[in-house]
């Protein structure tokens, strides 16, 4: 029995070992973002794949993004998923005890709730649907031809992520539909459509073009900006400007301007000078609010004393910036690809 047992232990480690291979062969193979830059050698590709898999038990997924396919770059400065993850955010956002905070973000209702009696600017949810159930805003319950009069505003997963089920309504006949399309064991939000500023409009106006800002607090201390950049929706995703979906990020420099490079994920493409669909250089565009949306989440951020870092996804608006999501789960790959490594000012936050 004890033999049958180290078998299967061996069979298994032999598994995940060329699962991983598969993965690195795959990885050290794709197209490099940078290929005005020398490259390292095929080999020396991916020594560097396996060298990180042995010590940080994860295949790297953002290499090629990072550029560190390319001659004298500096691995060690890039934060790794395991660390920055599994091995510190759970522990530090106190996701086991009875003080995690972490719930008012991921469901959309319930951070629209606590943005509201923050008095913090966010997008209006007229309607909250549970279990087939439709409620307004405060909870009371509405028959479904309450909506009747609603026209242009979105449909969305409240536990959604990477834009999944986010569906535009342009009138009732359409959210009926959808209404009985959709699984009635689920809960969405009715949201009132955000109307971006004319800068955003003129950067790609078919799809709500947030920033994000990622604030970050040691235990006691206060909230500092970490990394910022801007998110931009394309046709290619479906007009949402989740970077998941095929949306682009480009970085923020420290005047306001956008950075020369706007990167796809890497399923989607590698990178671009300016926007693929409104022609928009990325580099002459200069993000409006910033400053104003900074100082926003940061307050915001003192409200939420248990959790270490927050991704926040903010709309420009004529009237403001505008909250429209916070993440726990923020996207370390995505703000390093964009902004900066990001280890030595992630690891000096821990206490």
């Amino acid at each position: 029995m004890l033999n049958k047992v180290k078998s299967i232990a061996v069979r298994t480690r032999v598994g995940k070992w060329l699962r991983a291979m598969k993965h690195i062969a795959k990885v050290a193979q794709q197209e490099s973002y940078y290929p005005e830059l020398p490259r390292k050698s095929y080999g020396q590709r991916v020594l560097d794949l396996l060298r990180w898999r042995q010590k940080w038990r994860e295949v790297h997924r953002f290499y090629n993004a990072y550029g560190q396919d390319c001659v004298g770059a500096d691995m060690d400065a890039y934060m790794d998923y395991f660390t920055s993850y599994m091995g510190s955010r759970d522990r530090l956002n106190a996701v086991d005890k009875l003080w995690n905070m972490t719930c008012l973000f991921e469901d959309k209702f319930l951070f629209y709730r606590t943005m509201k009696s923050l008095g913090a600017p966010t997008p209006e949810v007229f309607a909250f649907i549970h279990y087939g159930n439709i409620y307004d805003a405060t909870m009371n319950p509405l028959e479904r031809d309450a909506l009747e009069q609603q026209k242009d505003f979105f449909l969305k997963d409240a536990y959604g992520i990477c834009g999944n089920l986010v569906k535009h309504i342009e009138g009732y006949a359409q959210l009926v539909k959808l209404l009985e399309e959709i699984p009635q064991d689920g809960a969405y939000v009715l949201q009132e459509r955000i109307r971006q500023c004319d800068e955003e409009n003129r950067l790609y106006p078919n799809a709500v073009n947030t920033i994000r800002l990622v604030t970050i607090r040691k235990r006691g201390g206060e909230p500092r900006l970490l990394a910022k950049m801007q998110r931009i929706g394309t046709s290619k995703s479906n007009n949402v400007d989740n970077w998941a979906a095929g949306g682009i990020a480009v970085g923020i420099e420290g005047n306001g301007f956008l950075k020369r490079w706007g990167l796809y994920k890497y399923m989607y493409g590698r990178k671009t000078d300016c926007h693929p669909d409104s022609g928009v250089r990325f580099s002459d565009f200069k993000v409006p609010m910033l400053e104003e949306a900074i100082a926003l989440v940061l307050n915001l951020h003192r409200y939420f004393y248990n959790i270490h870092s927050i991704g926040w996804d903010v709309a420009l608006t004529p009237e403001g910036p505008v909250v429209v999501e916070g993440n726990e789960n923020w996207d370390m790959g995505l703000a390093q690809a964009c902004d900066r490594p990001l280890r030595k000012e992630f690891m000096d936050s821990i206490d």
